[in-house]
Parts: C-alpha cells; sequence; structure tokens
C-alpha cells in the first residue's frame, strides 16, 4: 500500500547566456537575426556537435561543467557559420556569406572599415575646400 500526503517538488532553473566567442560582424548584425541558426539541443549528457571549431568545443567546455545541485540539464547552442572575404579588384568592398532560413546563402555586400575611413577622409576634405573657396572668395 502507497500513502502519499500531498507534497512538491521544485527545481529552479538557472539560465546562463555566455557571451558568443566570436562577436558577430557588425556590418551584417541586423540581417544575421533572420538568418538560417542552427539549433543543437544538448539534453543531461548528451555531447557537444561533432562539428565545432576547436575554439568553440573549449569555450562551451568551460561553460558547461556539472554542478554538484545539478538535476537535470537542457541546453540550446544556437550556431551560423559566417564567411566574411574580399575579393580582388572589388575596391573596398567586403562580402559576407551565411545560410538564410529556406537553405540557401545569402550574400551581403558592405563597405569595408578602410573604403569608410578613405571617404569620411574624402569628404573632409572636400568639405575643408569648399570652406577655404568660399573664405577666399570674400
Amino acid at each position: 500500500m502507497t500513502s502519499w500526503t500531498a507534497g512538491r517538488i521544485v527545481w529552479d532553473p538557472e539560465t546562463e547566456e555566455p557571451p558568443p566567442p566570436t562577436p558577430r560582424p557588425r556590418r551584417v548584425a541586423a540581417e544575421l537575426d533572420g538568418a538560417g541558426w542552427r539549433e543543437d539541443v544538448l539534453d543531461d549528457d548528451a555531447p557537444l556537435p561533432d562539428d565545432l571549431s576547436p575554439e568553440h568545443r573549449a569555450f562551451l567546455e568551460r561553460h558547461l561543467g556539472r554542478r554538484e545541485d545539478e538535476r537535470g540539464r537542457h541546453v540550446v547552442v544556437r550556431r551560423l557559420k559566417v564567411v566574411r572575404a574580399r575579393l580582388r579588384g572589388s575596391g573596398h568592398r567586403e562580402f559576407y556569406a551565411f545560410p538564410s532560413p529556406d537553405g540557401d546563402v545569402r550574400v551581403l555586400g558592405r563597405l569595408s572599415e578602410e573604403g569608410r575611413f578613405t571617404f569620411a577622409v574624402g569628404g573632409a576634405v572636400v568639405v575643408a575646400l569648399a570652406v577655404l573657396t568660399l573664405l577666399l572668395l570674400r
């Protein structure tokens, strides 16, 4: 015979979001939110995905150590491969390639950091010449 008196066991979940080991590229950060992120769900003692780079594996292993009061585990690893490329003859442009949600590869072109600096300096020179010309014509 089993007798049960009202009882309740509660485990408070702890949510931890460690920062990514590599920051998102700022130039395409908004577009990456709608990209084809891959999610791996790891419960209890599930191994890490095989295709992680050694740096990412070491980073995750540091954060996924067992705690002594841990009862269960549910980990979601979200990842997205982003490739940044600069083509010869493309001037100051760089290209970012990443998977889209439908499985295709999306490529976005952006002005490189050097290109932005060059255009900013060029703009400043044009403004300075315009001001100098106006001052000399008075």
